[in-house]
């Protein structure tokens, strides 16, 4: 209940293109209802499903409306610490990107306390996440950007934790490994 609270608060919040529309929650004795946007279109993992990988252009066209919704939250001192391809939407007709599914996000205050608690996709989390370590916030976002990233211009992703014998140690060796010389 508390994280459809947190979830509404931010979300009511917000107001943003690239970001969704969040218009009314309800409460009755039993039940919290958001009330959002409708948004016509598909999340980018549908989307990828169906027309494989991207062009270059079009996955920067892409990530730039996403860099967009970010730099609103963060400037707002707002984490999402869920970015991942199922929670980014192109809606149909007009092309225009939507970052959705606050779940996750919480506020931040400063660069000086570092934030506890550990959540979002384990396939796009940060190492920080994945190795219970405490993190500033934005970076989080950041990191989930670029495996989406990854995602959009190889059509896969760049962890398969269905792969045998692949835990988060694996994980973290295989994240570090690409940029030791």
């Amino acid at each position: 209940e508390l994280d459809l609270l947190r979830e509404a608060t931010i979300s009511s919040i917000l107001i943003h293109p690239n970001i969704l529309y969040m218009k009314y929650m309800v409460r009755t004795a039993n039940y919290f209802y958001l009330i959002s946007e409708k948004i016509d279109g598909e999340d980018l993992c549908d989307y990828i499903m169906k027309n494989g990988s991207l062009p270059e252009k079009k996955a920067r066209e892409i990530i730039y409306e996403v860099i967009v919704a970010l730099q609103y939250l963060h400037n707002n001192y707002i984490i999402h610490r869920d970015i991942k391809c199922e929670n980014i939407m192109i809606e149909k007709g007009t092309g225009r990107i939507v970052l959705l599914d606050f779940g996750s996000a919480c506020f931040y205050t400063n660069l000086s306390s570092q934030i506890n608690e550990f959540c979002g996709s384990p396939v796009y989390q940060a190492p920080e996440v994945i190795l219970s370590q405490p993190y500033w916030g934005p970076e989080l976002d950041i990191w989930g950007l670029g495996v989406v990233l990854y995602v959009l211009t190889t059509g896969i992703l760049p962890f398969d934790p269905s792969q045998p014998n692949m835990n988060d140690n694996n994980m973290i060796d295989l994240m570090y490994s690409k940029f030791i010389i």
